[in-house]
């Protein structure tokens, strides 16, 4: 989740979110819900 990731990396949600968003709109993750996987 946004959570999980914003606190093992040490950010704010305000960076994460856009960030996150991005990979996904580029193919590096897949969204289902409120989680996101990598894509092998």
């Amino acid at each position: 989740t946004v959570s999980q990731l914003r606190q093992a990396l040490g950010s704010s949600r305000r960076i994460m979110v856009p960030l996150l968003e991005r990979l996904d709109r580029e193919g590096v993750t897949t969204r289902a819900g409120d989680k996101r996987r990598l894509r092998m």
